[in-house]
């Protein structure tokens, strides 16, 4: 019998590899997978559909456009696309493995993200995972096919970085990639900026290292097609007008559901916080900058997560980590497993469990949770076969510009380009049904409203407009 006591004989590379897959680790891989497939099932939303039309525009074009050429509406208007790679990716995935390609993408971006997160906590891995999943609902709500998920895994990256002082030449690579692929690049600069700061005050020798990764990381974030106005833009997001009536950017409440993960998870960790406040005044004495930059950055995601929804999973990617190093520090890491057979039945496992997430996804997959498509066929023809202007649901711009790339959209959800009293304007005809006005500006001549939607009842209550079209989702009517 394999004596589990001494470590397996060199040469049986095989064994090694297999016992490799201690209990801890299959946990975490198990935590893993399962977040994996859980976001493998994030419908599409109109953001997704309007990148993969700017991705396919960059690419027939071959260059990044700074001016709105999408509608009837804006055209000609500022547009900051700051997520021009990434459009590109998403473009690129979609010609290659389809629109699940993408999904398996996003999925993957996701997986990296909670590894990264599971490589900054600490303590043995079943506890870790306890961790992890607590921290798992509150970063459901940002969960979407769209380029805002990079920066999550980014920054995340960055933090593992961070810690490793002798990858640290690679930081400005990262922000040169980050500044390309999405404007989220700033949570990132502000993290290294405190990084830095709480490094060079612990210990002043190092203040010419981090002025120089910090400085070439600052230069390097400049070489994006839009320069410096890429940083003014990313920090007029913070109080962008475009922005008071969208919902990921609206604050936390009670009466909103979604926002209870996070109020949970706020409690927690302040109250693990305050627990272990004297371990603080500890590591100020130490001058241990690690614990104290989680402490910082948790204070400041906290206070942007009660700002808007959207940043509730920074706060999540920060505190995690600081809640696993206060609970779990002192807990012994267990041995590594050394009996291959062990390791084998845990691969098995992990194979038949991954096996049966991927028949679920599918499941999933075949129903209308993915939102695979927007418009069917008969809309898209009804569309195409109206003549004129084209109004459009602000919801529904994105899925115009992907699926009916021939027909300038009204509205859609890139926001920018648009002016916002135009913004406005189209949301009373959603809310309200006020057409009348703004139809005549523009000389609107067809439409492709929500069935649900009191535009749709106000036009279909018109003599002077016909339907052509109606399903359980959309509309489309056209002026006599």
């Amino acid at each position: 019998m394999l004596d589990r006591t001494q470590p397996i004989a060199p040469g049986r590379g095989w064994s090694q590899a297999i016992a490799w897959l201690t209990l801890d680790r299959l946990i975490i891989s198990i935590s893993i997978l399962i977040i994996g497939m859980a976001s493998a099932t994030t419908g599409f939303q109109s953001d997704t559909w309007w990148n993969l039309r700017a991705g396919q525009l960059t690419w027939q074009s071959g260059f990044v456009w700074h001016t709105d050429p999408l509608s009837s509406t804006a055209y000609g208007n500022h547009w900051p696309n700051h997520e021009w790679l990434t459009q590109l990716i998403f473009y690129a995935m979609t010609s290659i493995g389809g629109l699940g390609g993408l999904v398996i993408l996003i999925a993957v971006v996701t997986m990296l993200t909670w590894l990264c997160i599971d490589r900054l906590c600490s303590g043995p891995g079943r506890y870790r995972a306890l961790i992890l999943l607590l921290g798992v609902p509150s970063h459901v709500v940002v969960w979407a096919i769209r380029p805002h998920m990079l920066t999550l895994l980014l920054l995340a990256l960055l933090l593992l970085l961070i810690q490793r002082p002798r990858l640290h030449w690679s930081i400005p690579l990262l922000f040169f990639l980050w500044a390309n692929l999405h404007g989220g690049f700033t949570f990132g600069g502000v993290v290294l900026a405190l990084a830095a700061g709480i490094h060079v005050v612990f210990d002043q020798r190092s203040l010419r290292h981090w002025a120089a990764v910090t400085l070439a990381s600052a230069v390097a974030t400049l070489l994006t097609p839009l320069g410096f106005g890429l940083w003014l833009f990313s920090f007029s997001m913070l109080n962008h007008a475009q922005t008071t009536y969208i919902q990921e950017w609206l604050p936390p409440s009670l009466s909103w559901p979604v926002s209870y993960p996070f109020f949970v998870l706020a409690l927690i960790w302040s109250g693990v916080v305050l627990r272990h406040w004297r371990y603080f005044r500890q590591c100020l004495s130490e001058r241990q900058a690690w614990p104290i930059l989680l402490l910082v950055l948790g204070l400041l995601f906290l206070l942007l997560g009660f700002r808007a929804i959207r940043h509730t999973a920074l706060f999540t990617l920060v505190a995690l980590p600081l809640m696993s190093h206060l609970l779990l520090r002192t807990q012994p890491l267990p041995e590594h497993a050394t009996d291959w057979r062990r390791g084998m039945a845990h691969a098995a496992m992990l194979l038949l469990l991954g096996l049966t997430s991927l028949g679920w996804v599918g499941s999933v997959w075949q129903g209308d949770r993915m939102s695979w498509q927007p418009l069917q066929p008969a809309a898209i023809a009804a569309v195409r076969s109206c003549s004129g202007t084209l109004y459009n649901d602000y919801s529904l711009g994105g899925a115009v510009l992907w699926f009916i790339p021939e027909r300038p959209v009204f509205v859609d959800s890139r926001n920018d380009p648009y002016p916002l009293e135009l913004l406005y304007a189209a949301a009373f005809v959603e809310q309200q049904g006020q057409y009348q006005d703004l139809f005549k500006r523009y000389g609107v001549r067809c439409a492709l409203v929500r069935a649900d939607s009191e535009g749709f009842r106000s036009l279909r209550q018109d003599p002077g407009w016909i339907e052509q079209y109606r399903d359980s989702s959309v509309a489309v009517l056209a002026a006599k």
